[in-house]
């Protein structure tokens, strides 16, 4: 795991905040509790908040549970545990199943896994998971930027580009759909029905879809009466960019 964190300086604890502060600082801001939480998940994947542990170590567990049973102290780890560190981004952004991830994370204890790999299994595993208190306050207060939940995201692009696609040769913008054409109207829906289910059954990977082409063969495949391959393709790729790989660009 030493990729992932950094353990050089004595954290100063007293200027950060547990998981479960942050949380319940940022509840009004973000339309409750789950909206706060997806809000610090999403900055912590995007590298925009520092994130601190207690302790991190490696297990080989493959039921989160059991994972937690462990205790790394005795040597039950697959690796030397650390101390008191500051995670860096890729711990997130490399996990192989994001949204069941995130979904097992305990917040009032500030305990969160990601599963690094699948065969044979790696997770990294983080104890008294911490914020700065003066970068939480800022976004409570509306004084740093928001970063938008992924599907808000990835509706914001794709009304973005159906707006410039659709302007006139007036300079005008035509009305903005995200589905297309009307009588596409079904089909777009089925589209988004795919998206979102692929999404909560944690497939959204690069393990499941490694490339694009592999994404929009599948949603194609689950769809009832599916496009052509070119007709999602930009879609496809914005879904690609924002839940899989933020590496990747819109057309490639």
């Amino acid at each position: 795991m030493t990729a992932e964190v950094e353990a050089d300086e004595p954290l100063d604890w007293s200027l950060l905040i547990s998981a479960m502060e942050a949380v319940l600082l940022l509840e009004s801001r973000f339309g409750g509790i789950t909206g706060a939480k997806a809000e610090l998940a999403d900055r912590m994947r995007d590298g925009i908040l520092q994130v601190y542990a207690r302790k991190a170590w490696d297990s080989c567990e493959r039921d989160v549970a059991a994972a937690w049973e462990e205790d790394p102290d005795e040597g039950i780890a697959s690796y030397a545990i650390e101390f008191e560190l500051t995670v860096l981004p890729g711990a997130w952004r490399r996990s192989k199943q994001w949204l069941v991830d995130i979904s097992e994370w305990r917040w009032p204890s500030g305990r969160f896994s990601t599963v690094q790999r699948r065969a044979p299994m790696l997770r990294y595993m983080f104890e008294a998971i911490h914020f700065q208190r003066a970068e939480i306050e800022a976004l409570r207060d509306g004084t740093t930027h928001s970063a938008n939940h992924g599907h808000e995201r990835l509706l914001k692009s794709a009304a973005a580009e159906d707006e410039t696609a659709g302007k006139s040769a007036g300079g005008k913008s035509a009305k903005i759909d995200l589905g297309g054409r009307p009588k596409d109207e079904d089909r777009w829906i089925n589209f988004w029905h795919c998206v979102i289910k692929f999404a909560k059954d944690g497939l959204l990977t690069d393990t499941h879809f490694p490339t694009k082409a592999a994404l929009n063969r599948g949603i194609r495949d689950e769809m009832t009466t599916p496009f052509s391959e070119n007709a999602i393709k930009r879609k496809v790729a914005q879904v690609y960019k924002i839940f899989i790989d933020p590496r990747t660009t819109l057309d490639d």
